[in-house]
């Protein structure tokens, strides 16, 4: 009747167990997954704009991708989210063509490059702007909702440029931070590849202030 503990293997150690609870088709080849942590450490966090290695079956390599929730997401609901454009890297490949609901990942933050909640705000912050290409509006999709969530006087710009309009992910998400946060803007950037050099700008402000020109 003797039990054996067993250890972790070593890639996975200091790592927390996810579970895939959400799968979300975003545009043709991108996808965003909603992870629930198993049994969070209580020393687990991070900032907004950082990213996670995601470990998979066996596979001891990892692949890193950024989050797109908030440090506030994962207190209150202890999930995490990313969202993911399809490319050949194995760990992309796995989450776009096996992975399913339900099925378990490892994770572990890193990224040195992020907002601090607590620390870049007025008066040593005022102003953000955020500069966005394609996929990569991820962390700073996580920087928009933060800062709208902690801070609502610092004033907020998002310039996001993308190929075509299905290419304009989480828009829903950006238009609510728009029109929540008076202090925001986001400009959007559609470059048709069918028509080289044109290229079209959308400008969105809050709905609610008619006068508002920022």
């Amino acid at each position: 009747g003797s039990s054996l503990s067993v250890k972790p293997a070593p890639h996975l150690i200091g790592t927390e167990a996810c579970q895939i609870t959400k799968m979300t088709v975003l545009s043709p080849d991108t996808k965003a997954f909603t992870f629930l942590l198993i049994d969070k450490k209580k020393n687990f966090s991070f900032k907004a704009g950082q990213w996670v290695d995601l470990y998979y079956s066996d596979n001891p390599k990892p692949g890193g991708f950024s989050l797109t929730s908030t440090p506030t997401t994962l207190k209150e609901k202890n999930v995490v989210e990313i969202a993911v454009k399809l490319s050949p890297n194995p760990s992309v490949k796995w989450l776009h063509d096996i992975a399913k609901v339900g099925d378990r990942v490892h994770i572990k933050v890193g990224g040195t490059v992020f907002w601090d909640q607590e620390v870049d705000i007025p008066p040593k912050v005022t102003n953000i702007i955020l500069i966005a290409g394609g996929i990569g509006i991820t962390p700073l999709l996580s920087i928009m909702k933060t800062v709208y969530e902690t801070n609502k006087s610092i004033s907020l710009t998002l310039l996001y440029s993308v190929k075509t309009e299905a290419d304009l992910l989480f828009r829903d998400s950006i238009e609510s931070v728009i029109q929540s946060h008076s202090n925001s803007k986001a400009v959007y950037f559609v470059s048709d590849k069918n028509t080289e050099s044109s290229t079209s700008v959308t400008s969105s402000i809050p709905t609610n202030d008619n006068n508002n020109n920022n």
